[in-house]
């Protein structure tokens, strides 16, 4: 009778596990703020996301693990001499969702927590008359952490489309280049999530 009983719930487990269609591949894209004395809230950073996740079967958990990719472009001028910054930033981050599917509907509010590796580079290009300056600067990596807060929208158990926000810090070791302040990282996102098993 015990050896049923554990098969029956080992074979539940897999139905289980099988039916809520537990890996899945996703993007999202989005605009964020990289925020200090240095960089301006203003400084629209397009951010581009790619990852991996895994739904737990039983509890309404979901881990995402991926890189993401951004730049910010920004115009500016010094004495009458115009120049172009770009802050760019490529990172791979780790987040663990806590996911509520309301039944009978397709909505599922989340909410999470995250680590990152952060890459940064700033690149300065300055134009006087036809020669043109750049200096390039990169950083160390950089370590940041983020909460963020979402809703998903799933029609079937394979498909997913979600709309996020998200607060989050990158702790700098090149404080003196950042006016000695961490970077605070803010925004929000839109992406799919493609199911499989």
């Amino acid at each position: 009778m015990k050896k049923i009983l554990v098969t029956l719930t080992i074979f539940c487990i897999i139905a289980v596990s099988i039916d809520a269609k537990m890996l899945g591949v996703g993007a999202d894209f989005g605009l964020s703020n990289l925020n200090n004395d240095s960089f301006s809230a203003t400084r629209g950073n397009k951010a581009i996301s790619g990852f991996l996740t895994i739904k737990t079967p039983i509890i309404p958990l979901q881990f995402k693990a991926g890189v993401t990719y951004g730049n910010s472009p920004k115009d500016d001028t010094i004495l009458t001499v115009p120049y172009k910054t770009y802050l760019n930033n490529l990172a791979l981050f780790l987040s663990a969702d806590i996911r509520y599917h309301i039944i009978m509907t397709p909505l599922t509010p989340y909410f999470g927590v995250g680590a990152d590796i952060n890459n940064l580079t700033y690149k300065v290009e300055t134009t006087i008359g036809s020669v043109s300056v750049v200096t390039d600067t990169t950083y160390k990596s950089e370590i940041g952490v983020n909460g963020h807060i979402g809703l998903a929208i799933e029609p079937v158990k394979s498909f997913s489309i979600f709309v996020e926000g998200y607060y989050g810090q990158i702790f700098t070791n090149d404080l003196g280049a950042f006016n000695n302040k961490n970077i605070s990282d803010f925004g929000g996102k839109i992406g799919i999530i493609l199911y499989f098993f």
